[in-house]
């Protein structure tokens, strides 16, 4: 679990993870765009994405949001 906080109209470019990910928006407005798709996420909203999904992550505002990574146990060890 990881704690990101954003600064306005910044981006984290596109990446991917190897493990399934939840993105939860603490405060602020966050915009996740992935698989072709566009996903607001204010306040309160999460998002879970499957191992591998090249994603980025754009602050609309001042943001915070907490990321989950899951990894099985094979990719743990």
């Amino acid at each position: 679990m990881t704690l990101r906080r954003m600064k306005p109209n910044t981006r984290i470019p596109e990446h991917y993870n190897p493990g399934r990910i939840c993105v939860q928006t603490i405060f602020g407005h966050i915009r996740m765009h992935a698989d072709g798709r566009t996903f607001d996420l204010p306040p309160g909203q999460c998002l879970v994405l499957d191992r591998a999904v090249t994603h980025d992550v754009e602050a609309i505002e001042e943001s915070a949001f907490l990321l989950t990574v899951a990894r099985n146990e094979k990719e743990a060890t």
